[in-house]
């Protein structure tokens, strides 16, 4: 049938990875549960931050999960859950003031967001403006993460525009 055993394990091979791509088509992805961060702030962490904070006399409200925040307007509307789909605004800065990435109107699932983000989030209604001052542990940790040192302290200003759906 086959001219050359070249040939049939080629129509092997290429039957095999086939098979394979339509297995992995087929396959469910795993979906990561709604629920709350249980993410830690250490000491040392927890020190720095309100250090931060006391240094640059910033007028924020401590959570006792370890971040603080700082309402600039309150919103009027529903407050997102964990699996939200939200429209916001945001710029997020390092301690020197750096602006490290700004965007409008974008979507995103609060349970996909860095551990502070998804722990403040959830406190506001939809139309408020505020800060979030968050120490390493809830940010990304003593990771390097694109032009964000590790060890960093983070500050996010926030607009919740609105929220899209709530996933059940």
């Amino acid at each position: 049938m086959f001219q050359s055993k070249t040939m049939r394990n080629t129509v092997i091979a290429l039957a095999m990875a086939t098979a394979a791509v339509f297995a992995a088509c087929t396959k469910k992805t795993k979906v990561e549960p709604c629920t709350e961060s249980t993410a830690t702030v250490s000491e040392a962490d927890s020190i720095a931050l309100r250090n931060f904070i006391e240094q640059n006399n910033i007028d924020a409200t401590y959570d006792s999960r370890g971040f603080y925040y700082r309402v600039h307007t309150a919103g009027t509307g529903k407050k997102p859950g964990q699996c939200a789909v939200i429209v916001t605004d945001y710029t997020g800065r390092l301690a020197n003031g750096n602006v490290f990435d700004s965007r409008t109107n974008l979507t995103m699932m609060v349970r996909d967001l860095i551990p502070g983000f998804r722990m403040a989030v959830p406190l506001f209604e939809e139309g408020s403006e505020y800060s979030i001052y968050l120490p390493p542990s809830l940010g990304y940790g003593n990771n390097d993460n694109g032009s964000i040192p590790g060890g960093s302290i983070l500050i996010f200003k926030i607009k919740l525009n609105s929220i899209t759906q709530e996933i059940k």
